[in-house]
């Protein structure tokens, strides 16, 4: 039995690699390894970086869906270019958002929803730390999803008394509708606070979009 055929019935026979998967990986930054399943699935499940390294697209074999992380400096942050109030860092060897301090805070990001996996239900998560120094912390962060067809979902979740010093996710799920390759909608969310009071000691790794429970790291 050739390597092939044994991958393929070991996964379970005839594996769908992911939704749209021709669509996504036109703008994967490295080559791809067709035709070959094995090698294909391999890349896959390891993570394959797009848009010059701005987000990382995993396939889940847990869930059988398409997973991403996108990078702090691919999202919308408010004020971020401006060093008086944010700082451009590392960790783990990737690039991240430090919050020195802001009044008006504000995360925003979107995805194409051809790149999502149907009928799945996805979280979006802000993964943050707060440091020794955080402070402000006592109003809720407010989180809002608005799918294509205009329907908004909101949270609030307050950071304080968190953990220092550990990641945490501020996260909000959502289902994805059936769709096609060719939809043109987009899913965008916000993690903000707007009250004006000042807040300070935050890292901002960047947002994870995958199926909840999904195991990918």
């Amino acid at each position: 039995m050739d390597k092939e055929k044994e991958t393929r019935e070991k996964l379970g026979g005839e594996v769908k690699l992911g939704h749209c998967l021709d669509v996504i990986l036109k703008n994967a930054d490295v080559a791809l390894h067709y035709p070959s399943f094995v090698k294909l699935y391999e890349q896959l499940i390891a993570g394959i970086l797009l848009n010059k390294g701005a987000i990382k697209y995993i396939f889940d074999k847990k869930s059988n869906s398409n997973w991403y992380f996108i990078f702090a400096r691919a999202l919308s942050i408010a004020w971020i270019e401006d060093k008086r109030y944010w700082e451009w860092g590392s960790c783990g060897g990737n690039e991240i958002a430090k919050l020195i301090e802001v009044s008006w805070l504000d995360i925003r990001g979107k995805i194409k929803e051809s790149m999502l996996s149907p009928n799945i239900v996805y979280e979006v998560a802000l993964q943050v730390q707060l440091n020794d120094r955080s402070f402000g912390w006592n109003a809720p962060m407010n989180i809002e999803l608005k799918k294509p067809d205009g329907s908004k979902i909101e949270r609030q979740e307050c950071l304080l008394g968190k953990q220092p010093n550990q990641w945490l996710e501020i996260a909000i799920e959502f289902k994805v509708d059936n769709h096609g390759c060719g939809s043109s909608g987009e899913i965008e969310f916000a993690f903000y606070e707007h009250g004006g009071h000042w807040k300070r000691g935050m890292l901002v790794k960047g947002v994870r979009i995958g199926a909840k429970g999904c195991g990918c790291a």
